[in-house]
């Protein structure tokens, strides 16, 4: 048996997540020698899912940076040789994570955002994007909140349209018709709530009259 896959029967259950095939076998080797992490296919968190994440990558290699620093270094140096064997889903989320944790958060969004053109369905790729928006630029902020707290919307939106491409002014696009479709809601509650109230204090009030 390869020593690689003799060293993966030691790893907890949990981070051997979903191995990918279409993944090439040298990139997947490099990685788990370097992070001691397997690199498989990256799940699809649909919303109907109901589930906060389902790709544990992010936390753990964050987790293994962190312990030690020069992994990332490594990594940096490594991303754009994979990228151009592999562009999957999860090696642009590689990339991205990888920038992150490096704090070049434009580099991150670049990754972020080709994640999202790739799998529009992934709600974990929508809120890595929108986490890494807010540390971007302070003009970057309100959409990086409306994606967080809209990200259904937004997500219906972008497949609706069926966008080939995901970028922000595309996502600044989709934001003023959500907030438009907001206000055309509220309008509409408000009016709805004003005429019940109206219709009630118009009402003359009857007096109840006591018997003796």
């Amino acid at each position: 048996m390869c020593a690689i896959y003799q060293l993966c029967l030691r790893i907890p259950l949990y981070y051997t997540i979903l191995i990918a095939m279409d993944i090439p076998p040298n990139i997947k080797k490099e990685f788990f020698i370097l992070t001691r992490l397997l690199l498989g296919e990256k799940p699809t968190n649909k919303i109907s899912d109901n589930n906060l994440r389902k790709d544990y990558l992010f936390p753990l290699l964050a987790e293994r940076v962190f312990d030690n620093p020069k992994i990332l270094k490594v990594l940096k140096n490594k991303i754009s040789s994979w990228l151009s064997q592999d562009n999957s889903e999860m090696l642009l989320s590689l990339a991205a994570y990888v920038y992150y944790l490096d704090c070049d958060f434009n580099k991150a969004k670049k990754y972020f955002l080709k994640a999202v053109e790739k799998n529009p369905q992934n709600l974990d790729n929508w809120l890595d994007l929108a986490i890494c928006l807010h540390h971007c630029s302070p003009a970057l902020h309100n959409l990086s909140k409306a994606i967080l707290f809209d990200y259904d919307l937004f997500i219906e939106d972008f497949n609706k349209k069926r966008y080939k491409e995901c970028s922000i002014e595309g996502l600044k696009r989709i934001q003023k018709r959500i907030i438009a479709q907001k206000i055309d809601y509220a309008h509409t509650f408000r009016s709805c709530i004003d005429k019940q109230i109206l219709e009630t204090y118009s009402k003359p009030k009857q007096h109840k009259t006591k018997t003796l």
